[in-house]
C-alpha cells in the first residue's frame, strides 16, 4: 500500500493546497489543482493509497472555508473507490 502523508500545518490559502496535494500525490500532469481533478486521481488509482492529512490546530479563515469542501471530496472518493482511504490528525 501506498502510503502518503500531507503535512497542512502551514498551508493558507486553497491554491496553496491544490498545488501541494499535487507535489505529494505525485499528480500526472493533466492535474488542475482543483476539488474535481483532486476527486480523478483519487478515484482512478488502481494501488492501494492511504493519505494522512497533518492538520494544524487552526485553520486559517480561507481554509477554513474550505475545509468542508475538501473533506466531501476525500470522503466521496473514499467512497467510490476501495483502493482509496484517508485520514486526519493533528
Amino acid at each position: 500500500m501506498r502510503e502518503v502523508t500531507a503535512d497542512l500545518r502551514n498551508i493558507a490559502t486553497p491554491a496553496a493546497l491544490q498545488v501541494y496535494l499535487g507535489y505529494v500525490l505525485r499528480a500526472p500532469e493533466w492535474y488542475g489543482c482543483n476539488l474535481d481533478a483532486l476527486y480523478d486521481i483519487l478515484t482512478e488509482t488502481a494501488k492501494p493509497m492511504r493519505l494522512t492529512l497533518l492538520l494544524p490546530a487552526r485553520f486559517t479563515p480561507e481554509m477554513e472555508a474550505y475545509w468542508p469542501r475538501l473533506r466531501r471530496v476525500l470522503d466521496d472518493a473514499e467512497e467510490a473507490c476501495p483502493a482509496f482511504t484517508w485520514t486526519g490528525r493533528p
